[in-house]
């Protein structure tokens, strides 16, 4: 027994340094990037708050024009069964009835275009984003927590392998008699100390692993900062352009509604004391 401890403690001593070594030198290390990880989470977390906010309110704008839609959806018909009932005024009744028809019309189309390509579509979309990258972050902790206990599980194996050399080194004990001896021998285990080191040897491959993916995912974070920061400004810079070019074509839509029907409602002559006329237009 004290033969094949010797020749075990002097194959393993060499691995049993260098692994001990190697984990205090992990613990006693701050871990790195730690300081700008924690600007970008508090960048990240705070982006998609206002994102998220900004995305809301502009739905809750959407939500507004879709209703003056509904609205206008009831009143241009009770402005036609109004022209039925005012014959002088039936006919810029009726005009009116049809122009705030297209107007709804107008409406109902940006409300379908803010979902589908509009700025509560860049909003939501950005939101997103920033959702992907605080998932990012959350990736990058669970791979540290794993490399943290890989490096733990290969603590505590490199000591229990150090308990066993020592205990080795210093020599059997002398024998017990009786019922104590009996289980001595029972508990005695001749591949002890190769079953130790296997154990030592997956724990390190473990952490090799572990400290290979959670370095690839800290240095792949500063380049999705970087893609990200890219892709706003220039989805934003894209978007906000296409929101008020969209915006002005929409209102000179709705002013070319209203003037064709101040044209119809200034032809409307009124004389005191009786009922209104209409003037036919001289072209």
């Amino acid at each position: 027994k004290n033969a094949t401890g010797s020749s075990w403690l002097g194959a393993l001593f060499d691995g049993t340094q260098e692994s001990l070594k190697s984990v205090q030198s992990l613990m006693a290390h701050k871990v790195p990037d730690e300081e700008a990880i924690e600007r970008v989470r508090a960048f990240a977390a705070n982006y998609a708050t206002i994102a998220s906010a900004s995305a809301s309110k502009q739905h809750a704008a959407v939500r507004t024009q879709a209703d003056m839609a509904s609205d206008l959806r009831q009143l241009a018909p009770a402005l036609d069964m109004l022209s039925q009932s005012e014959t002088e005024l039936s006919l810029p009744l009726t005009h009116m009835a049809a122009a705030l028809d297209r107007v709804k019309e107008l409406h109902l189309a940006r409300v379908q275009a803010e979902h589908v390509c509009g700025l509560s579509a860049l909003l939501a979309f950005n939101t997103g984003m920033a959702t992907a990258l605080n998932e990012v972050l959350a990736n990058r902790d669970a791979a540290l927590l794993q490399y943290q206990k890989a490096a733990a599980a290969l603590d505590a194996s490199t000591k229990e392998r150090q308990r066993w050399q020592e205990a080795e080194h210093s020599g059997a004990p002398s024998p017990r008699s009786g019922v104590l001896g009996k289980l001595d021998e029972l508990m005695y285990d001749p591949q002890k100390g190769s079953k130790v080191e296997v154990r030592v040897k997956e724990a390190d491959a473990e952490l090799s692993a572990a400290k290979e993916r959670w370095e690839a995912i800290s240095t792949s974070i500063h380049t999705e900062v970087d893609r990200f920061h890219r892709q706003t400004n220039a989805d934003f810079s894209r978007g906000l352009r296409e929101h008020v070019l969209e915006q002005l074509e929409f209102e000179q839509a709705q002013q070319r509604e209203w003037e064709q029907l101040l044209d119809i409602v200034e032809r409307v002559e009124t004389v005191p004391g009786t009922a209104a006329s209409f003037r036919p237009s001289s072209s």
